[in-house]
């Protein structure tokens, strides 16, 4: 493209003292330009190279083997770990069809999808295609996008124990709109405490309470971390107690730290809801942080037989079926407390869960002289059952303050009545 001008121009100047270029000059211009031109044309010359693969004599190939991790699960609100297809071949774009769920961002460039979904989708199949200009190649992905759940714990944030009390720290995981919450095995969960010096906590999500002071318990969990703080204070006493006909029944007190034994303190008989425990109700009610705080004594009662059950007439377990003396029982701790622990004899109340709920109501029935007044929680009176059997007569001996706690979606006591789906009792209430 400069030879031939320079050769034109030197003929048409007629320039005397212009020589027009030696046969060899022209030939090596020559090459140079063939030279120059072949590299052009090996660059390509057609366009964007990175959309195309050539294949034997230059031919382009279609993309191939398009693959994605499937099926997967997403859950809104939580960001999505970005899903990366793996191709054989170059890729101009990528579609998809239909669109992902709301919230899920899929680049045509790459082929990833990424994001954080924002509505549950129930599983569907997504074609995902790969194209180049010789063709393309596709994948059908299925996924579904699970409604938010709430990781949490329980005890939810901080709790107080006694010195020698335990309770077990669940963690639980709870689907947006989902009723009740499911529990995580414990041994699937990573525990610690920042103070074992204060309370150590095992495997089983188990937490002893060692000396007074203050703890950090933390759960982790397929990277979710939790924590819950654990004040240790006051002292958590076991205690038997003898009970005509019965022989010898255990107890648990707990005395809450800084209490004067010169001051009589109010106390608050507990009893736990059928097959649980004492120490179980101490920890699932909190009972004891709420004793620490009004400074009361917080009397935790063990119901009788191999799975514990308290008499509460028509209910529940051996201690109904073996007419057990539950009355007698908690009218030797009140006076076994009486007796060790400066209590105020004007302020004993008794509470209750499920079983334990009906129990207090028959409490206030037969020990109307010694309570002061009842919360039961999921469990009312057990005098009749629904059939109209009487199991014990309800007189008290004098008016005493009853208060009803009752969740409209019982499933063990329903808010209704009737037979609960998840009843320990074949009895109508």
């Amino acid at each position: 493209m400069f030879v031939v001008p320079q050769i034109q121009a030197a003929q048409r100047t007629g320039d005397c003292h212009t020589r027009l270029p030696s046969i060899s000059a022209i030939w090596m211009h020559l090459v140079l330009l063939c030279l120059l031109l072949s590299g052009v044309a090996a660059c390509g010359g057609s366009g964007d190279n990175s959309a195309t693969s050539p294949g034997a004599g230059g031919t382009i190939v279609a993309p191939s083997a398009l693959f994605y991790p499937s099926p997967q699960t997403a859950v809104v609100g939580v960001a999505l770990q970005a899903l990366e297809p793996t191709v054989t071949g170059n890729v101009s774009n990528y579609s998809v069809i239909p669109e992902l769920p709301a919230g899920l961002v899929f680049d045509s460039v790459s082929g990833r999808i990424s994001g954080t979904p924002i509505a549950a989708a129930a599983s569907a199949a997504y074609t995902i295609t790969a194209r180049n200009a010789a063709g393309s190649s596709s994948f059908v992905l299925t996924l579904r996008v699970d409604p938010a759940i709430k990781l949490a714990l329980e005890p939810a944030t901080a709790t107080a124990i006694g010195i020698g009390q335990r309770i077990h720290v669940f963690f639980t995981q709870q689907a947006d709109g989902a009723p009740y919450p499911a529990y995580i095995d414990a041994t699937l969960v990573q525990w610690s405490s920042s103070a074992p010096s204060r309370a150590v906590i095992d495997a089983n999500g188990q937490v002893t309470g060692v000396s007074e002071g203050t703890t950090t318990i933390t759960a982790q969990y397929q990277g979710i971390t939790r924590q819950l703080q654990v004040q240790v204070s006051g002292h958590w006493v076991t205690r038997t107690v003898a009970v005509t006909g019965q022989g010898l029944r255990r107890y648990a007190i707990y005395i809450p730290a800084g209490t004067d034994p010169s001051v009589l303190r109010p106390a608050l008989l507990v009893m736990h809801g059928g097959t649980g425990t004492a120490m179980g109700i101490a920890a699932s009610s909190l009972l004891t942080e709420f004793a620490q705080q009004r400074q009361l004594l917080a009397v935790f009662l063990e119901g009788s037989g191999v799975l514990p059950t308290f008499n509460a007439g028509a209910c529940c377990g051996s201690a109904q079926s073996q007419n057990v003396d539950d009355v007698a029982f908690a009218r030797a701790v009140i006076a076994d407390i009486r007796l060790n622990d400066r209590v105020d004899a004007s302020r004993i109340f008794a509470t209750g869960f499920s079983n334990g709920g009906m129990m207090a109501h028959r409490l206030a029935c037969a020990l109307a002289d010694q309570l002061s007044g009842i919360a039961a929680v999921s469990g009312a009176s057990g005098e009749f059952e629904g059939a109209g059997t009487r199991y014990y007569s309800c007189v008290p001996a004098r008016p005493i303050t009853v208060l009803h706690i009752h969740a409209a979606n019982d499933r063990n006591y329903p808010y209704a009545g009737g037979i609960g789906i998840d009843g320990i009792s074949n009895s109508n209430f």
